[in-house]
């Protein structure tokens, strides 16, 4: 049976809300040890803001008039619980994505799996002893500069 990411994800996760001041949210993440912020308006999902975002952004002149409605991205990677975990990985790693929000059918947020999850998945499965024939080397390509 497949694994689904419902299973690895973080549930319940922090959310703020898009009227945040951007250091306000900045020091929530800071406070909770967790670099992105699922940002909801009426229990729903509207957007995501990470540390990086907010940590340039409150270096700008104007970040003290900025809300965090201002910087959230609003075009937010998804996924239902249901929704097989290899798929997610494959997903962030071709997207280059920090992390995918889970959500049910009216996108009240579930929980959250970011890169870091990923890592302590890997973490787990390069401590199996039973994967002692498996290398890296069946994982990637070569390449080269030359044409």
């Amino acid at each position: 049976m497949e694994k689904s990411i419902g299973a690895f994800m973080i549930k319940s996760p922090y959310v703020g809300d898009s009227g945040m001041g951007l250091q306000e949210a900045l020091e929530l993440l800071l406070e909770c040890g967790v670099r992105h912020l699922p940002i909801v308006e009426d229990g729903k999902l509207t957007g995501l803001v990470s540390e990086r975002d907010l940590r340039a952004c409150t270096a700008l002149p104007q970040a003290d008039k900025l809300l965090v409605g201002d910087i959230m991205k609003r075009d937010v990677y998804v996924a239902k619980r249901s929704t097989p975990l290899k798929e997610i990985i494959n997903t962030m790693q071709e997207r280059k994505l920090g992390s995918t929000v889970v959500v049910n059918d009216s996108q009240e947020v579930l929980g959250i799996f970011t890169v870091i999850d990923a890592l302590g998945i890997l973490s787990e499965f390069l401590e199996d002893e039973s994967i002692e024939d498996c290398f890296i080397d069946d994982y990637y390509e070569p390449w080269s500069l030359e044409a």
